[in-house]
């Protein structure tokens, strides 16, 4: 499939499942902001960066579970819910939504979700501290441990024992406990301890998001932190607003995906090619 083409159905898939999540938000009075390059995106170019292939958006712990909750049990028919509770293996420390009747692998992915919007968690801190990037820095670890659980082989000394011996639950355990452990008690700031990038940039005052304020994304309407601009500036710094040089714009072409409508695009090397129906 031309990457054009594979550009404009995944932009069309994710909105799709976005719209799905937003009418679960609003209908529950769940709060959740657009984040990282979607907010970037929704701002600069008032929808999907141009070169940009998922969507993000971020709750507050307690919406988080709450949202986790009526998920399991009342989402439309043909999407589904990826976490802990609902697959037993489930191997990411933040939630996906995804449409039961697409395919998506990841490069180098060795299990397939569906074309999905990620649901990322944030909790209360006292703002970037040692101790935050601590707590970063083992749930990284973590993380890598859950993906990685099904070749525990890869691992060595410490960690190829904990692999191997502790079930995805039991992780999943550990990792929220460091993630919550200071939630509550007037805290000002969220840190989102389940992105891949530095917790720096991560770690925002409660303020900025608000209580969230409606922003045009393509052709519709989802929810932004309240202060846009202060949030941006921490994640991307002062000069947000301007184009990245040609060659620091990267798409993430998955390996192998399947449409709603039944179309394929393939992005493998040589080597994921082999391996692909053996997931699927």
């Amino acid at each position: 499939m031309d990457k054009t083409l594979y550009q404009k159905k995944i932009h069309e898939e994710i909105l799709d499942i976005m719209d799905v999540v937003d009418r679960v938000c609003r209908k529950n009075r769940i709060h959740y902001y657009l984040i990282s390059g979607t907010l970037l995106g929704a701002i600069r170019h008032g929808g999907f960066i141009p070169w940009d292939d998922d969507l993000d958006i971020v709750m507050p712990r307690e919406d988080f579970n709450r949202f986790l909750d009526i998920c399991k049990t009342r989402l439309p028919d043909g999407y589904k819910l990826n976490w802990i509770t609902t697959e037993p293996e489930y191997w990411r420390i933040y939630a996906k939504i995804s449409n039961t009747q697409t395919v998506f692998l990841e490069q180098g992915a060795q299990r397939n979700c569906g074309i999905f919007v990620d649901v990322f968690p944030i909790d209360d801190t006292n703002g970037y501290s040692r101790f935050v990037e601590l707590r970063k820095q083992i749930i990284k670890k973590l993380a890598v441990m859950i993906s990685g659980k099904r070749s525990p082989e890869s691992f060595s000394g410490l960690k190829k024992y904990i692999v191997k011996f502790l079930t995805y639950k039991a992780l999943f355990k550990i990792a929220n406990f460091i993630m919550t452990m200071t939630n509550g008690n007037n805290r000002k700031y969220y840190s989102n301890f389940g992105s891949q990038y530095p917790i720096k940039r991560r770690t925002i005052e409660k303020e900025a998001f608000g209580n969230g304020c409606d922003i045009k994304f393509e052709n519709r309407i989802y929810i932004a932190p309240d202060k846009s601009e202060a949030v941006l500036k921490n994640i991307f710094g002062n000069n947000y607003m301007e184009l990245p040089p040609v060659e620091k714009r990267k798409t993430h072409y998955p390996a192998y995906v399947r449409f709603s409508d039944g179309t394929e695009a393939l992005f493998a090397d040589e080597k994921t090619k082999l391996s692909i129906s053996d997931i699927l």
